[in-house]
């Protein structure tokens, strides 16, 4: 999810009941992306 730093107290009570797996806020770094589409398919990689 991306979101806007402004909507921070939105997106925590959204927290509160969903299950997001990562937010990033707007602008989102390079770094911070490669780093989590990187976890994700480390954990699509590993059989359940």
């Amino acid at each position: 999810m991306f979101h806007e730093a402004t909507h921070q107290t939105v997106l925590d009570k959204v927290r509160a009941r969903l299950r997001i797996d990562a937010a990033l806020m707007l602008p989102v770094e390079a770094a911070q992306l490669r780093d989590t589409l990187l976890a994700w398919v480390g954990d699509a990689a590993t059989p359940a």
